[in-house]
């Protein structure tokens, strides 16, 4: 897959198959649409193109939005690598493109600079400046430019539409296995291991830091997770501590703590990225009397965990 961070650095495509979108999450709808552009440009001896943008519109359209995001940028580049994707263009969004009509936006990247054979959108896809530009519009332009345009239908998981906004409603409740499921894959966070106070060490419990870069990244309600970490493309077994800090000189919310306890694992990992893949939830943050009353449930999260297969992971939400 090639990235290209502006329409200027855009090579010349063949035969372009082309979606336009966020794709947070590259979601189980979102690899629909993929998997049928990349079924189509091969049909046509093409490729498949994506339009994407950074920041995520929202953000920049309302900056006091709370909305975060299920995949920062780094991960979601690395998602929609895995989907066969030919092309991925990055648009930084910016207030004044927000302006640009909807009939500027295709004529200058979709036609004059792709060159599109055939347009794919979702059910409720819409562009342009204060999102007039819908199916219907599209369709007209098609016929004008001379590319085709096909609509897609909202994708169902166990009869429940699947969007981006369900997904982050399953992992602010910390529902993983829910959030998987409309995903189509296990949610995931990278990071790079950072020092920290090291009391895990000091009580056999070593845990790896892991520092979110994007403040926008949605990490999944406070609670204790099961997650697959893979360190340099190996996986290892793993517990997940998600608890809240509190901002001291504003007194709010600032962020959360990752931590992360890799089982069968020693090496000094610091200033390495990591990637976990949350696939099961464990139990609930509890409040502890003592030092012992803590290392006690450790070593039974460990013991609960060191029983699953790496091979078996869809068995691992044995207390979900």
């Amino acid at each position: 897959m090639k990235i290209h961070t502006s329409m200027e650095s855009l090579c010349e495509i063949k035969n372009a198959v082309v979606t336009t979108g966020s794709f947070d999450g590259v979601h189980h709808g979102h690899s629909y649409i993929i998997g049928l552009m990349n079924k189509l440009a091969k049909q046509i001896n093409g490729e498949s193109v994506l339009i994407t943008f950074h920041p995520h519109p929202r953000k920049v359209l309302n900056p006091e939005s709370k909305e975060q995001l299920i995949l920062s940028q780094r991960e979601k580049m690395k998602a929609l690598e895995a989907t066969g994707l030919d092309h991925v263009v990055v648009i930084t969004f910016t207030i004044e493109f927000a302006k640009m009509s909807p009939m500027d936006f295709i004529r200058k990247y979709i036609v004059e600079r792709i060159h599109a054979k055939k347009v794919i959108i979702g059910y409720d896809h819409a562009f342009g400046a204060n999102r007039e530009g819908n199916f219907e519009y599209l369709y007209e332009l098609g016929k004008y430019y001379g590319f085709e345009v096909i609509e897609i239908e909202a994708q169902d998981v166990k009869h429940v539409s699947v969007s981006s906004t369900k997904i982050r409603r399953a992992l602010m409740d910390g529902d993983i296995l829910r959030a998987n499921d409309y995903l189509g894959h296990s949610y995931i966070v990278e990071g790079k291991v950072i020092h920290g106070s090291r009391l895990g060490r000091k009580i056999g419990f070593r845990t790896a830091n892991v520092k979110i870069e994007e403040d926008v990244k949605l990490l999944p309600y406070t609670g204790v997770y099961i997650v697959k970490v893979n360190i340099e493309n190996k996986n290892y077994k793993g517990i997940v501590h998600i608890s809240r800090t509190e901002n001291i000189a504003s007194g709010k919310e600032s962020n959360r703590i990752l931590k992360v306890h890799i089982l069968d694992f020693n090496d000094d990992i610091y200033d390495q990225y990591i990637c976990l893949s949350f696939i099961g939830r464990l139990r609930d943050v509890k409040e502890f009397r003592n030092v012992n009353s803590l290392i006690n449930q450790l070593k039974a999260d460990r013991n609960s965990v060191a029983q699953l297969k790496l091979t078996d992971e869809k068995r691992w939400n044995i207390s979900a």
